[in-house]
């Protein structure tokens, strides 16, 4: 049985078909990437995911259960837990108590103040933003703010994390940290996790499987290599660049003869 798993999900708004007939899945314990062109439908997948946007067809099954009419606070309790693109901290609070907010959406019962500070200490440390603690949101960086949404969706303690482009704006010495903090806590602490990139080299060094969407559809599911190997996604997504230097392809640009 699948962690995860989504049949003919189907999203319009209006007349427009944001996502269409989408099946996937999400095995126990590994790391999914969901990629391509802006406006693809994939943090609309992921909307559907958490209860944010509902269906218009299609089901959602959570660790065999039919997830596709329940409200957000419902599944996250359930033990899916996410992070936004813009992040949108509680600027009067610091760093700590925003946090500490994720703990009240647990999957695992919280009994008391105390546990619920412990939970954000502890899931502070883990992304390594334990330091700032006493601060506010607008005294961090972008890389610590991401940060600072990533811990508040770990003191869910989920079984299921979906990242929505927690790389975006980082440069490439933030982009590795991240790299590495995604691995940890998919292999050290067992989450399994959706990631929305559109930076590749993140893809290709996390990711165990990949699924592309376009135009609201799959147009592509298999290994990093795989994708990036798919003549579809290319000519959709990365484009014939990417193909020539990481693939090592012969350009075949028209000459126009």
């Amino acid at each position: 049985m699948f962690l995860l798993e989504g049949k003919s999900v189907s999203i319009n708004f209006g007349g427009v078909k944001a996502l269409s007939n989408v099946d996937f899945h999400v095995n126990q314990g590994e790391v999914l990437g969901l990629i391509g062109p802006n406006g693809a439908g994939k943090t609309t997948l992921l909307n559907a995911i958490s209860g944010l946007c509902p269906r218009s067809a299609g089901s959602l099954h959570f660790k065999g259960m039919d997830i596709s009419r329940l409200r957000p606070h419902q599944i996250a309790r359930l033990g899916i837990a996410r992070t936004f693109q813009v992040v949108k901290p509680f600027e009067r609070l610091t760093v700590l108590e925003n946090v500490a907010l994720g703990a009240m959406f647990s999957s695992r019962s919280v009994v008391s103040k105390a546990e619920i500070l412990h939970r954000a200490e502890e899931a502070s440390k883990s992304v390594g933003i334990h330091e700032k603690a006493l601060l506010y949101p607008r005294q961090l960086t972008l890389s610590e703010r991401q940060r600072l949404e990533l811990a508040r969706a770990m003191t869910m303690k989920p079984d299921l994390l979906l990242l929505d482009e927690v790389m975006a704006g980082l440069n490439h010495s933030e982009i590795d940290k991240t790299i590495a903090l995604i691995r940890y806590i998919n292999a050290a602490l067992g989450v399994t996790i959706i990631v929305v990139e559109h930076v590749m080299k993140a893809i290709m060094n996390v990711c165990h499987r990949v699924v592309v969407l376009q135009f609201g559809k799959k147009i592509a599911d298999g290994s990093p290599q795989e994708v990036v190997d798919t003549p579809e996604v290319i000519q959709a997504y990365l484009g014939q660049k990417f193909a020539e230097k990481h693939l090592g392809r012969t350009s075949e640009r028209t000459t126009g003869q």
